[in-house]
């Protein structure tokens, strides 16, 4: 039965449901339930009210099945609320502090913002000597402590940090079961009152008397797991431990040297580089830890009296597990040094075997290019001895027959005594030998220049100029640039073939107007240019015709280790550049 602030009726509630009485009308009105998932044949059964006072006209239900409920009384409305119904569905009493409902039930302690709508903390009593989560009422007292009544005694919870205190008969208590939201307070005297199976206890929290005596708890002993063995290893006079990474497997004992309810102290450890935050356990007295890794490790542990007050020391030891020796720092550092000599190795003897195919490769093409050279030069020196050879024939065998032909008509002209018109016939015939013989004797120079033999290559060179612009008709202009050096006969002779050819070239093909050579000598090369004002050709014209005599140069620049550059283009003339390592 509760007595609403706002109205002037009493809100009775029962196993048949919830009733108001009008004090006024002395009349009963009945609550009319508007929400389908809460009608039941008998309404709803509420075991405790709370009055919203700040909310108008809304009342909060504690019901048993439902959970929280909002009652809107002028609207006469309910709504369950389903973030409490998700957690619990049977309350029992409801306390106002600081703008949220404490929800005590079966399941333990809920804190309801009413803002957000939503469970902020649940909070589950300590089962003492088995007891159960039920919490059967709520009150505050004047320094912001919650009171929560049980079937194990008196519960204090610090509002600031969650810390319980369970009160007992140890502490005076004449009985521990107490009765669903019997409990009420006064602010003025600070007294509390919690009815129970036994009665009614009355009391002031600020005249209990605490223990404040909490000493620090002791490491006494761990025991070690290692292949199925357990090892107990004393520690009341050492805070050093190393063991080794098969000894992973840890339960570390603790106790406080404090005889009074020591079944009431409770325990907090924690151990640096696995647990996050302090392990609360209540009294338990051990800890258990299980494939540690290796690694430098701080075991700490402290405790609070029967009246939760919290020792200001800590106990601590310092425990080291040893990695296995392939998790060394040396043996990781010998590994990464083996791996990188044998990369190491590894890279040197790819280089070399590179450098082995390289050199190899340069072999094989030295000597394929000594094979070609070797070709190109008996093609050449054949071509020069047959050379040699037809012009001999020519100079000696035909030259000299012609000449003898020459001297029988002269004979002849002298004894038959011709005069007039035929003797100017007779002297043509004569005239056309003259001709005959000196082009035979330039075919056989061209084949076997003796210039070059008696005069060297400059010589010879300007010599076939002199004579290719009297015959062609083209002006040939010859430089020599750069000191003279004396290169050999065969060399000579390649040179002059090359720069031959490519006179005989410009005139057949290109009908220039000028031919301009030069041959420019240095310490260890020389370069030829022959340049032109001809017609010009197409590069590709050129490569794709592969002549003899296009051939014949390409061997012989090759046969001297040198390159050949052609720049051409139809009407343009033509420039061609050779470059000699002689």
């Amino acid at each position: 039965m509760y007595k609403l602030k706002s109205k002037d009726s009493l809100l009775i509630s029962g196993d048949y449901g919830t009733i108001f009485f009008n004090l006024k009308t002395n009349s009963w009105q009945p609550i009319i339930e508007t929400t389908t998932q809460m009608q039941k044949e008998d309404g709803i059964i509420t075991r405790s009210f709370y009055e919203d006072e700040k909310a108008n006209n809304i009342i909060w239900f504690a019901t048993l099945g439902e959970g929280l409920v909002k009652y809107n009384y002028t609207a006469n409305t309910f709504e369950k609320v389903q973030s409490v119904y998700k957690k619990t569905r049977s309350l029992r009493n409801i306390l106002e502090d600081g703008g949220k409902l404490w929800l005590a039930g079966d399941d333990g302690i809920f804190i309801f913002n009413k803002e957000t709508d939503s469970v902020e903390k649940a909070i589950v009593l300590p089962q003492e000597n088995e007891g159960s989560t039920v919490c059967y009422a709520l009150q505050k007292d004047n320094d912001h402590n919650i009171w929560a009544s049980s079937n194990k005694g008196l519960y204090k919870i610090n509002t600031s940090n969650f810390s319980i205190r369970n009160y007992n008969a140890d502490n005076g208590l004449p009985f521990l079961e107490f009765n669903t939201a019997a409990a009420n307070s006064n602010n003025k005297t600070g007294m509390m009152t919690f009815a129970g199976v036994g009665g009614i206890v009355s009391f002031n929290p600020n005249e209990i008397i605490e223990n404040y005596f909490s000493p620090a708890p002791i490491i006494t002993a761990i025991t070690i797991a290692e292949n199925n063995v357990e090892t107990e290893l004393s520690l009341l006079s050492r805070n050093k431990l190393t063991l080794n990474h098969k000894q992973n497997f840890l339960t570390i004992s603790y106790v406080t040297p404090n005889f009074s309810s020591s079944d009431k102290i409770s325990y907090a450890y924690r151990l640096e580089g696995v647990d996050a935050d302090w392990v609360y356990v209540q009294n338990q007295t051990f800890a258990n830890y299980t494939k540690i890794s290796p690694g430098h490790y701080r075991f700490k542990v402290k405790s609070a009296n029967s009246d939760l007050i919290w020792s200001n020391a800590e106990s601590y030891i310092d425990i080291t597990i040893t990695p296995p020796f392939w998790q060394t720092w040396w043996f990781i550092s010998m590994v990464a040094l083996s791996l990188l000599v044998l990369a190491y190795l590894v890279f040197k003897n790819r280089v070399k075997k590179v450098r082995q195919d390289a050199i190899q490769q340069q072999k094989i093409a030295a000597l394929e290019k000594d094979k070609l050279l070797v070709t190109a030069e008996a093609m050449l020196k054949g071509q020069e001895q047959e050379r040699g050879r037809i012009a001999k024939d020519l100079h000696d065998g035909l030259g000299g027959m012609l000449s003898g032909v020459k001297i029988s008509f002269s004979n002849m002209k002298e004894s038959i005594g011709l005069n007039g018109e035929d003797a100017i016939l007779f002297e043509q015939p004569i005239s056309q030998l003259d001709n005959t013989i000196a082009e035979l004797r330039k075919v056989a120079h061209n084949l076997m220049p003796d210039a070059l033999l008696k005069f060297g290559l400059t010589n010879a060179v300007e010599d076939f100029c002199k004579t290719m612009q009297v015959t062609g008709g083209t002006k040939i202009v010859c430089q020599q640039l750069g000191e003279v050096r004396e290169l050999g006969n065969a060399v000579n002779l390649h040179i002059y073939r090359i720069i031959q050819e490519l006179i005989n070239n410009a005139v057949k093909h290109g009908k220039p107007k000028l031919i301009l050579v030069q041959l420019t000598t240095t310490a260890e090369k020389l370069f030829i240019t022959v340049e032109d004002d001809g017609k010009g050709f197409d590069l590709a014209t050129l490569q794709e015709a592969g002549g003899i005599g296009f051939s014949n140069i390409n061997h012989r620049v090759n046969y001297l280790g040198g390159k050949i550059d052609f720049n051409s283009k139809p009407n343009e003339g033509t420039v061609i550049n050779i470059e000699l390592t002689v």
